[in-house]
């Protein structure tokens, strides 16, 4: 079976990188690709129009929300779900990544189940827009 969505992770740790990886192995319907900083994301991400954006909150060169409003201010990307993954709770973090435009907000380490939760939200809203689109 053929991976029905793109999904492209923002992650400059290696190991985070590598879990979210392992992860979705579980799960034949996803294809995962990575770029390690928010520079990286943001060319990769309106190159390759992915179906969903899982971004970390701190990266070299620009923080998750920088890297949202570059992503939110594009034609190409404007409205590609981002979940931002952050092991930042400090008070007003998330509030600030969801009036940025953020899908949801995570805190690591997360539960694995609240991932995978989070994505299928978000994939279910980009099947719901693509099905007004080109209903059937």
């Amino acid at each position: 079976m053929p991976s029905e969505f793109t999904i492209l992770q923002v992650e400059n740790n290696r190991a985070n990188a590598e879990l979210v990886q392992q992860i979705m192995t579980r799960r034949v319907d996803l294809k995962l690709l990575t770029a390690a900083n928010g520079i990286q994301g943001i060319e990769m991400g309106r190159r390759l129009q992915p179906s969903l954006i899982l971004m970390d909150f701190m990266m070299p060169h620009m923080n998750g929300i920088e890297a949202l409003a570059l992503l939110r201010g594009c034609s190409e990307t404007s409205h590609i779900p981002v979940i931002i993954l952050s092991s930042n709770a400090f008070s007003g973090i998330q509030e600030k990544c969801m009036a940025a435009g953020a899908f949801a907000f995570l805190t690591k380490p997360y539960r694995i189940n609240d991932l995978l939760a989070s994505i299928d939200a978000g994939l279910k809203s980009v099947t719901a827009a693509r099905s007004l689109v080109n209903p059937q």
